[in-house]
Order: C-alpha cells, then sequence, then structure tokens
C-alpha cells in the first residue's frame, strides 16, 4: 500500500522588513519624522515636481511669509539648506545603522512640511529596499541584494541626489542671484552635515572621517555627492554628553539679511574665532 503524501504548503513571508528599519531611523531624528505608510495622503517627490514645480513653490511662498521677505536669494539658499538634510539623514541613518536602503523612488516617496516651510517628514509607499548579501532578510520578497559595500553607499549617493538634484532646478527657476553650483555645495555640505548628525546618534564619531570620505570624496565625478574640499569639521563638549561634530560650512543662507535675525552660529561671514566660540556655546546649549 502506498502512503498517501501530503502536499507541503509554502508560507508566504508577509513581513516587511524595512517598516522595523524606518522605525529605528525615525528614533534616530529628534526633529523630523519618517516611516512606512503604503497608503499616506501626503505628495509624492513626483507630485510636488509636477506642473514646474508647483508644490516646491509652495512651500517657499509659505517660507517667504514666514521670514517676512520675498528676497530669492535667502529662500532658495534656506531650501537647499533645509530640503537635502532631511533626505540624506534618512537615508544615511539607515545605511550605515542597518546596512539598508530603503526604495526612495521619487514616484512612492511622500513629505510633509511644516507651515514656515521646511520638510519634516517623509512617508514610504514602496517596502522594497536594498541591502548586502550577508543581511538577514537578503533572501525577502522585497530585498534587492547588492554585491558590496561600495554598491550600497554608491545607490545610496545616487537616492539622495535623485531628490535634491531636481528640488534645487525647482530653486534655481525663482528670482535669485545664486547659481545652481553655489547651490549644489550648499546642499552637499548640508548632507555632510546630516552624516555628522547619524554618525553621534550611532555612536560612530571615531569613524566619521572614514565615513566622509567614503561618501564624499571617493569615486571622483563620478561621485554627485562630491565635495572636492571638505568644510572643517570640530567636535565640541555637548550639554547631553553625547559626542557630536559640527561642520563649518563654507556657504551662507543669507539670513541674515532680515532685519533682526543675524547670522547663525556657523555662519562663514563672521570671524573664525567668533564662529568656533558661537558653535561650541550651541552645542552645549542642543547638542
Amino acid at each position: 500500500m502506498v502512503a498517501e503524501m501530503t502536499p507541503v504548503t509554502q508560507v508566504q513571508d508577509t513581513r516587511q522588513p524595512i517598516k522595523a528599519t524606518l522605525q529605528d531611523v525615525d528614533a534616530m531624528l529628534p526633529y523630523q519624522s519618517v516611516r512606512f505608510h503604503p497608503e499616506t495622503d501626503l505628495p509624492s517627490l513626483t507630485t510636488l515636481l509636477g506642473a514646474g514645480g508647483a508644490g516646491v513653490h509652495t512651500q517657499l511662498s509659505n517660507m517667504s511669509t514666514y521670514l517676512g521677505t520675498d528676497d530669492g536669494d535667502i529662500l532658495v539658499s534656506l531650501g537647499a539648506m533645509s530640503f537635502p538634510h532631511l533626505v540624506a539623514s534618512v537615508a544615511m541613518a539607515a545605511v550605515f545603522g542597518a546596512g539598508r536602503l530603503p526604495d526612495a523612488s521619487p514616484e512612492t516617496t511622500c513629505y510633509a512640511f511644516a507651515e514656515y516651510g521646511y520638510p519634516t517628514s517623509i512617508e514610504f509607499r514602496s517596502s522594497g529596499f536594498l541591502c548586502l548579501p550577508d543581511d538577514p532578510d537578503a533572501a525577502h520578497p522585497d530585498a534587492t541584494v547588492v554585491p558590496d559595500r561600495a554598491a550600497l553607499i554608491d545607490a545610496m549617493r545616487d537616492s539622495i541626489t535623485s531628490h535634491v538634484e531636481p528640488v534645487l532646478g525647482v530653486f534655481r527657476s525663482r528670482k535669485a542671484r545664486v547659481g545652481l553650483a553655489t547651490l549644489r555645495r550648499t546642499a552637499r555640505e548640508c548632507c555632510m552635515s546630516a552624516l555628522t548628525d547619524v554618525a553621534a546618534g550611532l555612536g560612530r564619531i571615531d569613524q566619521l572621517d572614514a565615513d566622509i570620505a567614503e561618501v564624499f570624496q571617493r569615486g571622483g565625478s563620478d561621485n554627485p555627492l562630491l565635495l572636492r574640499t571638505l568644510p572643517m569639521l570640530r567636535e565640541y563638549p555637548t550639554g547631553s554628553g553625547v559626542r557630536k561634530a559640527g561642520v563649518e560650512i563654507t556657504t551662507c543662507c543669507l539670513r541674515f539679511r532680515i532685519p533682526g535675525r543675524g547670522t547663525c552660529p556657523a555662519c562663514p561671514n563672521q570671524p573664525a574665532e567668533e564662529r568656533e566660540a558661537r558653535m561650541a556655546e550651541a552645542a552645549l546649549l542642543y547638542g
């Protein structure tokens, strides 16, 4: 008598590994929000860029109202600082913290903005992610495996740039004298600042120089985040005791042109010793 065979039931893996990764990233970003939300009503980057960048212009108009200025130089310079920092923070925290890069396609990555025009939240509709071969979820249907760390870093740079570059193009269409080359350097320096924040959150300050070189100096002209001359990096004592480093940026947001606003602590338009003292004070108060 032949024994009856019981068919093997294939169990579908319905987990969404990137959801937990983004929860960890969200916990690292105290002033911004990030999550996996397939049904989000927030506009995607593609939507924001549609109709000549109408959604982006709306946020610049909100910024104009909040600041009380229609100076195009100030608006695009502030925009080139605020927008890249958020998307770079999310991508870098995921890659350096978990070895994964969320699928940040412009049509599936969605943004929320504060009333003053700065981006404060990213929500991902896609559950896809890139990972390394040794990732515990490398066999998951949502995973796309890349061969090595260098490939993952390259993909991270391209992902950040796919968000930043078209937005800078919209900024440049405003009536402003600030050129695209300056806006790009501003954005890259703000991405470097984002990496320092991520390094502090992950306890990677000792690896920060190597991380900066890997992201901003390798690959030559093929690197969309290439900074041929790096801004100075300084570590200051913080009020929280957490080790953090500050980037002495070389470009300016021009906010000091607004009556009563003055310069920010890292502004390059002040004596070097004054900037160092103000950045040290800010680290004690807010670090």
